[in-house]
């Protein structure tokens, strides 16, 4: 990243995952504007923002989604399923009366 910014003074933007001592992670959000000075020599001027709420958020975003995708398609294949044993046990049902009605049973 630094070979990348240093070889050109132009603007640049990262997002970076950092693994705490403590084994905790953080993201960080680093945007800078590069110059030179009158020396020709390259400045940045740029902040740094923490980001990690958000990126925990949109993860969490995502999973719910995933969850949510895949109950869908289970209440699709429950309804499905309903559907087709209906369509069986209504001809069998006709099948059986009028079996029943025929013998006398």
């Amino acid at each position: 990243m630094i070979k990348r910014a240093s070889s050109a003074a132009t603007d640049f933007q990262y997002e970076h995952r950092l693994l705490m001592p403590d084994h905790s992670v953080k993201y960080l959000h680093m945007i800078a504007h590069g110059t030179r000075n009158e020396d020709g020599e390259l400045e940045y001027i740029g902040a740094v923002q923490d980001v990690t709420n958000r990126q925990l958020s949109e993860e969490a975003l995502g999973k719910a989604r995933s969850e949510l995708a895949h109950v869908a398609r289970v209440m699709s294949l429950g309804s499905l399923t309903a559907s087709i044993a209906h369509e069986v046990n209504q001809p069998l049902s006709g099948i059986i009366t009028n079996a029943n009605t025929v013998c006398g049973c």
